[in-house]
């Protein structure tokens, strides 16, 4: 990930145009955000609801502020409402589908592929 992140500090330097290190940075937190995706599907409750719905409206509070209709100044923000908005449904939505046996943490460990605690090895007095 820093490699990335060093390699859109590196692209802007080339360029000189703040719109490549606003692509670069976007294409950073994409593939951050695609790493999460698998995670999030399985386990929706590792994730915060809240953090990613309010983030979507801040990206559009923040667009909304632009004056201008530029590209440049509407890019990030935008990018910033869609992919956190669209990780805040996948959340809602596997939390709504997901069987409710799954919602006990130790169930959700064994999805997660973690074994839950072997109870037999516990010293009994």
């Amino acid at each position: 990930m820093i490699t990335v992140a060093g390699a859109g500090v590196a692209g802007w330097l080339v360029a000189d145009e703040p719109i490549v290190a606003t692509l670069c940075v976007v294409g950073a937190d994409l593939f951050a955000a695609a790493m999460m995706v698998p995670k999030t599907h399985r386990d929706p409750h590792s994730e915060t609801l809240s953090t990613f719905a309010l983030a979507s409206l801040g990206g559009v509070l923040a667009a909304g502020a632009v004056g201008v209709f530029d590209v440049s100044l509407l890019l990030y923000p935008t990018y910033y409402c869609l992919v956190d908005g669209a990780i805040a449904l996948l959340i809602a939505s596997r939390r709504c589908t997901l069987p409710s046996r799954l919602r006990d943490p130790a169930a959700r460990l064994a999805v997660a592929g973690a074994a839950p605690p072997d109870r037999s090895l516990v010293a009994h007095n």
